[in-house]
């Protein structure tokens, strides 16, 4: 009998590496499909909007296997990367830099579709579906993990105060500061 599978992404994780404004910032994207993905096969990350990162050539930091050695970037916030041959049920990680913007900004809503090539060549897409953020505070940051949530470092409390205004006496200064985030050695 014929047998149809609907080829799906069953696990579709992306985080972030830190959530600082204008700085480098590695994004890690996860994924598993219930069905082998042949090379030539690609998987797009989609409206990671919002990064500074120009038009081009991403290069894969580091992953596991499954994915070629770059992606292509636009300024639209998608990256589409190349299987090199992907099994089914394995999770597969690729690592990527982008550059945060210079501004505050929440987290997009990205999501992930493919596209699986057969043996003959021809291509059976997976629907776009809502990627699983991570949103665990880093650095300070509430949801700081989830992509693209972007935050501008600043002292929200800066005060300096002195105990006495005599003149010839010991004089203690006492300066205080808050950040609005942690502040990494």
């Amino acid at each position: 009998p014929l047998k149809v599978l609907v080829p799906e992404l069953e696990v579709r994780t992306v985080e972030q590496n830190t959530p600082f404004a204008g700085v480098v910032n590695t994004i890690t994207v996860s994924i598993k499909a219930n069905c082998d993905l042949p090379a030539g096969s690609t998987v797009t990350i989609h409206e990671l909007t919002g990064s500074a990162t120009p038009n081009g050539t991403l290069g894969i930091v580091r992953g596991n296997g499954g994915f070629g050695d770059s992606g292509v970037w636009d300024a639209y916030g998608n990256l589409t990367l190349t299987s090199v041959g992907m099994v089914r049920r394995q999770t597969y990680e690729a690592r990527f830099n982008v550059t945060n913007p210079a501004t505050s900004q929440g987290s997009p809503g990205v999501r992930m579709r493919a596209s699986v090539r057969s043996v003959y060549g021809d291509i059976s897409p997976l629907a776009s579906v809502l990627a699983d953020r991570n949103q665990a505070e880093l650095l300070g940051v509430a949801n700081g993990s989830s992509p693209l949530k972007v935050l501008v470092p600043e002292l929200e409390v800066r005060t300096v105060e002195q105990n006495t205004p005599f003149a010839g006496v010991v004089n203690t200064i006492t300066v205080s500061i808050k950040a609005n985030c942690d502040l990494p050695a």
